[in-house]
């Protein structure tokens, strides 16, 4: 799916999906899936994607990028009083 965003809707952070990742992602899953996502492979998978998630957090609690977007997402402004977004709030 050459040219399609993978950004969530955040603007500037446009990511374009890569053919071959795609299809080595799709690998990946059907191998785990045979294995019924058990063993070193899933282990070793599972501890990467936590690695690659916590460090982004923390680069994003650094740099503010986590407090802005929760931001927008919330629709509070920059004196930190607000509502939250009806989309957020539950019934």
């Amino acid at each position: 799916m050459e040219g399609e965003s993978c950004s969530g809707g955040w603007e500037g952070t446009e990511a374009v999906a890569d053919p071959v990742a795609m299809a080595a992602d799709r690998e990946l899953y059907a191998l785990l899936r045979r294995e019924k996502f058990d063993g070193w492979r899933t282990e070793r998978l599972r501890e990467e994607l936590w690695l690659y998630g916590w460090r982004s957090l923390r680069r994003w609690m650094q740099d503010g990028t986590i407090v802005q977007r929760c931001r927008e997402m919330m629709a509070i402004p920059e004196n930190g009083r607000g509502r939250f977004s009806p989309h957020l709030v539950g019934p």
